[in-house]
């Protein structure tokens, strides 16, 4: 089988990962996978590099510059590409890749194969109305949304939360999304190194400086957290566009001496494996790969009860879910972790039990396999 990935790339997060670690997994099992990367003239840089990494990686790329996502050359040059490799099937990645397979399929390409992963919605929106989906905006993206997903053969969505906000928002019907949620090998937790232990006791937080990942909502508790622990440190691991905003709140509450900004890191589980606790106070997620970053560290991740958390954590057995957005119950859940680090360590053990059984990356290829022959069936 040959499957022709397509997205468009400006920076790499949750489903630009995904891709690095499912396309060789899949060549790995006799799926012969190559990447388009389309991207914008501005994105040269990030594009550019995200290509060298796949091709590291074994899978032979066709980059396809644009300075518009809605060229007809664009849908030409894409067309030309699955023809002239005899693919089976496209498989796309986020709305703008949607839209173009699902237009060649309309127009150019009637017996074009597309398969489609949703990884979430538009990040505002799915903030706003994720615990209110059918009051949704009917604007331009949801109509794009529902075009697209009229000419893809099929698609699956990564939770089992996103796939129930999509049906109550009228998006899709009931059934008609498959769920595969991630899978990723993660290394052995590493040995306790004084490098990444900035404080004692020490909470981590990892994901893009942004507001959706709750930044604020913690540092906001953090000055009862320090009165408890004088000692505490919050490492913060990411950057991102919310970062001045962050760092005016930490200076207004005093807390310059209790937050730790590290920037980008790739090494995320020598900080995550050296911290007593992983906290993931997102608003809302897809399928939060930093909860399975730190079930692979054997740390309890505490996070907001809310979709993508609520898919992968079980409250009080691998992990602990607070009331969403409820940072006083968030403050009491920190401290009682801190005071009882034998339960702390179960819940941890646990949590690499769980990752292992199920979140494991060979469990998610042989679904995504299973899910590609019941088309080629």
């Amino acid at each position: 089988m040959r499957i022709l990935f397509l997205q468009n790339i400006h920076a790499i997060g949750g489903s630009e990962n995904y891709l690095l670690a499912l396309l060789p997994a899949l060549m790995a099992r006799g799926i012969a996978c190559e990447f388009v990367n389309v991207y914008k003239k501005e994105d040269v840089k990030e594009a550019k590099a995200y290509s060298q990494r796949m091709r590291d990686l074994g899978i032979p790329v066709h980059e396809i510059p644009t300075s518009s996502f809605a060229s007809p050359t664009l849908l030409f040059n894409i067309n030309k590409i699955y023809k002239k490799g005899a693919f089976d099937a496209i498989h796309t990645h986020l709305i703008y890749a949607d839209f173009w397979a699902s237009t060649i399929r309309r127009f150019l390409n009637r017996s074009m194969v597309v398969f489609s992963t949703k990884h979430g919605y538009t990040e505002q929106n799915y903030i706003d109305y994720i615990h209110r989906p059918e009051e949704l905006p009917r604007g331009a993206y949801y109509h794009l949304f529902k075009f697209a997903e009229r000419y893809i053969t099929k698609s699956f969505a990564c939770s089992e939360s996103l796939n129930d906000f999509l049906i109550r928002a009228k998006l899709v019907k009931k059934g008609q999304l498959e769920v595969i949620q991630h899978g990723f090998d993660y290394p052995d937790k590493p040995d306790p190194d004084p490098t990444y232990r900035k404080g004692t006791p020490q909470l981590v937080i990892v994901g893009r400086l942004a507001p959706v990942k709750g930044h604020t909502l913690v540092i906001g508790i953090l000055p009862d957290l320090v009165n408890v622990h004088p000692g505490l440190k919050l490492v913060l691991v990411g950057k991102g566009a919310g970062e001045a905003d962050i760092r005016q709140q930490v200076a207004e509450l005093g807390m310059e001496d209790h937050v730790v900004f590290m920037g980008f890191q790739k090494n995320v589980q020598d900080y995550t494996g050296n911290s007593d606790i992983v906290l993931v106070p997102s608003r809302v997620e897809s399928l939060p790969l930093v909860v399975l970053e730190g079930f692979s560290s054997r740390r309890p991740v505490i996070a907001f009860d809310t979709a993508g958390c609520r898919d992968v954590i079980t409250d009080g057995e691998d992990g602990y879910l607070v009331p969403a957005y409820d940072t006083e119950v968030l403050k009491e859940r920190i401290l009682a972790a801190l005071a009882d680090p034998e339960t702390s360590h179960r819940i941890g053990q646990r949590a690499y039990q769980k990752l292992k059984s199920y979140y494991s990356l060979d469990r998610m290829v042989s679904d995504t396999i299973a899910f590609y022959e019941t088309v080629q069936a």
